[in-house]
């Protein structure tokens, strides 16, 4: 009754990828935009230029300005061209036009603005300044770089210009050339809260929590109404797992800055991993809101909904996680999951795929694919993918315990501990690996090192409860049916619906004679699982024996429906025809038994004795004789053999077979029982009564 060999065949399924993904890492160039163009009127230092511009244009100029402020685009440019009517040469008009034309996007004309300015006058530092800007806002950093050169040539104290430099080479990873550049920044101007800032995301990127916190606490300092810096002190509380700290801070930034959808997502991944949904869902919608075209926070909604089981709108939002970046190889994965988890093997397969495609060293997607192939039956397919996934990550133990379980299928012992063994190896807490390689060794019957293993299995998980109920069988094995029980019942209570446990508790109580708690059992087996046919088999025996042939016969029916072939429940309903006095169908029966097992010994007694009571002793003798050659310890045979020979009278070869039936188990009562008449029938008196009275002994009745 060893049930060693379930080592629970189901593999280690995937998971989602279920981090929200909340932190994007912005160039530092970027920020640098609040910076370029700078409005000029009649309160602002013209810079380099000598030349002074004629006062009317200087109102007209002044007047586009505040209409540029106010948004009123269309009549900043009339007055902004009025000023360069009255004066072609005047430089600061041609800058403010340019800064109007960058605002909205039209980078040519604003290039072509500050180029006008730059050929009236080519040492006016600001200009060169802003084209850099412009070039740096379209990833052209060698020109960019080159002009900003030229305004610090021009004027070395120009800050704004260091510190744009300095976001450059942020972004090329120069972090030395950076912090040289911003610390030059604010050498020139102590208050330059942006370089502040810049300064700070530096430390940050560089993991020095300490110095980017002080950097953005003086950025913050400097410019109060600045939302990023609060953002990115969000950011560092975030990381460090602040959370109080960080929502206080997101909140300020959103103050700030209502549509900063960042730090509206940010919140949102702050909520989800507080398992608080509903505000998470809230947040990355207003996200979604400000920006429709924000990817991740579409994603971390998928998320949402993934952990929700809602797979409809999980998709959704996934799809549009990738309409928007198709890329995004985590939203492919989790899409790919779903649709197994859906049952659309072909989807997940091309989902799956396209994450591979995209994201060539992340070994989940190959284990996810190995998952479904496993599923799928297909040995060879998910052995290659979790080879594939072990190759990206050694150390990936879900990937070598599912690698293991396909060779334990397939009875490749060997290389199935070998795989169980580096899966310890990487996680020594993988419960799942220990009870496996407990069933492996109870394969190769080492009970010893099986018990270990169910014992450290349960050390670490002491719910496991296929271990509890395989530790319950390897007791059954040993004959300790105390413990057995003990187990059984841990099992039961851990998971109640493992249909083997009822069914082995309820063999255990059949064998105390416990009948009605027995059959409660295995009651409880056949509704958790109808079809299983050893439950309904045990269930038919225990009728039997109770004189209920009516159950037992529909017991071992419903075991032939499930399984024509069960050998056993043919015999068990041909013995009970038997009883009945229905020697066609008893016949029927035996002889279906044995034309499924040909060497079903039992089977052969049955029919040896049917014959018997039918008065056909040469066909009793040879079905008794093939079911001794089959098995010649069957103590039943033998002394039904005796009494044929008693027909004939064949005294010597009767009490052979009654000493064998004997020697075989001396506790068969009829044998000793029969042997008694024997001796009377030969005048023995004494060993006749010594006989019969230990057949009375053993509880045999005289009729």
């Amino acid at each position: 009754m060893s049930v060693t060999d379930d080592i629970g065949i189901n593999p280690e399924e995937p998971h989602s990828k279920d981090t929200p993904d909340w932190y994007d890492e912005e160039p530092f160039s970027k920020y640098m935009q609040v910076l370029s163009f700078q409005n000029y009127d009649s309160q602002i230092t013209m810079g380099s230029s000598s030349r002074k511009p004629i006062d009317d244009a200087v109102a007209w100029n002044n007047k586009g300005v505040l209409y540029g402020n106010q948004g009123d685009k269309e009549n900043a440019i009339k007055c902004l061209d009025r000023a360069i009517q009255i004066d072609p040469n005047y430089v600061g008009a041609w800058i403010s036009k340019g800064d109007l034309y960058h605002k909205q996007g039209d980078t040519v004309n604003a290039m072509k603005c500050l180029d006008r300015a730059i050929q009236i006058d080519p040492n006016y530092a600001e200009a060169w300044y802003n084209k850099g800007v412009l070039y740096g806002n379209q990833g052209d950093t060698v020109n960019a770089m080159k002009c900003l050169d030229r305004a610090i040539q021009i004027d070395p104290n120009l800050a704004g210009a260091w510190g744009f430099k300095g976001a450059l080479y942020g972004d090329q990873g120069d972090a030395v050339n950076a912090m040289k550049c911003y610390d030059r920044a604010i050498e020139i101007d102590p208050n330059f809260a942006k370089a502040w800032y810049l300064k700070g995301l530096l430390y940050h990127k560089q993991g020095d929590a300490e110095n980017a916190m002080k950097c953005y606490d003086r950025a913050i300092e400097l410019d109060l109404n600045d939302a990023d810096p609060w953002f990115d002190k969000g950011i560092l509380y975030h990381k460090q797992g602040d959370t109080e700290n960080a929502i206080k801070c997101y909140d300020r930034a959103i103050q700030l800055n209502p549509n900063y959808a960042e730090a509206w997502h940010a919140k949102g991944a702050l909520y989800y991993n507080q398992d608080d949904a509903v505000n998470a869902m809230k947040c990355y919608d207003r996200a979604i809101e400000i920006n429709p075209n924000y990817a991740k926070a579409w994603y971390n909604k998928g998320l949402l909904y993934d952990n929700q089981r809602d797979t409809k709108n999980a998709i959704k939002c996934y799809d549009r996680a990738i309409e928007i970046n198709p890329n995004d190889a985590k939203a492919w994965y989790n899409k790919g999951l779903l649709y197994d988890n859906q049952r659309d093997t072909k989807n997940a397969i091309k989902c799956l795929d396209r994450a591979i495609e995209l994201d060539l060293n992340d070994a989940d997607p190959w284990f996810g694919k190995g998952v479904l192939y496993h599923k799928q039956g297909d040995t060879e397919n998910a052995i290659k993918c979790y080879d594939r996934a072990i190759e990206i990550n050694p150390n990936d133990a879900k990937a070598w315990f599912n690698k293991g379980i396909l060779y334990h299928n397939q009875g490749d012992a060997e290389n199935a501990m070998r795989c169980y063994d580096r899966a310890i190896e990487i996680d020594p807490n993988h419960a799942k690996a220990w009870h496996n390689k407990g069933a492996l060794y109870g394969n190769q019957g080492d009970a010893e090192n099986e018990m270990k293993c169910y014992d450290r299995a349960i050390e670490i998980d002491p719910n496991h409860a296929k271990a509890w109920y395989n530790k319950g069988a390897l007791y059954g094995n040993q004959g300790d049916a105390e413990n057995e029980m003990k187990c059984y019942d841990r099992a039961i209570e851990i998971n109640p619906n493992i249909a083997e446990a009822w069914y082995y508790k309820g063999f255990l109580l059949g064998e105390k004679g416990d009948t009605e708690n027995a059959i409660k059992c295995y009651d409880r087996a056949l509704e958790i699982d109808p079809n299983f046919p050893k439950t309904w088999y045990n269930k038919g025996v225990l009728y039997g024996k109770q004189g209920d042939t009516e159950n037992a016969i529909k017991c071992y029916d419903r075991v032939l429906e499930i399984d024509p072939n069960y050998a056993k429940a043919w015999n068990n309903k041909g013995a009970l025809y038997g009883d009945q006095g229905d020697a066609k169908n008893a016949m029927k029966c035996y002889d279906r038994a044995i034309e499924i097992d040909p060497n079903y010994a039992d089977a052969w007694v049955n029919k040896g004795l049917l014959y018997g009571k039918q008065g056909d002793a040469v066909n009793a003798m040879k079905c008794l004789d093939r079911a001794i050659h089959i098995n010649p310890n069957i103590a039943e045979a033998w002394y039904v053999k005796g009494l044929l020979y008693s027909i004939p009278g064949d005294a010597v070869n009767e009490m052979k077979c009654y000493d064998r039936a004997i020697e075989i188990n001396p506790n068969i009562a009829e044998a000793w029982y029969y042997k008694g008449v024997l001796y009377g029938k030969q005048g023995d008196t004494e060993n006749a009564m010594k006989c019969k009275d230990k057949a009375r002994e053993l509880g045999y009745t005289e009729e």
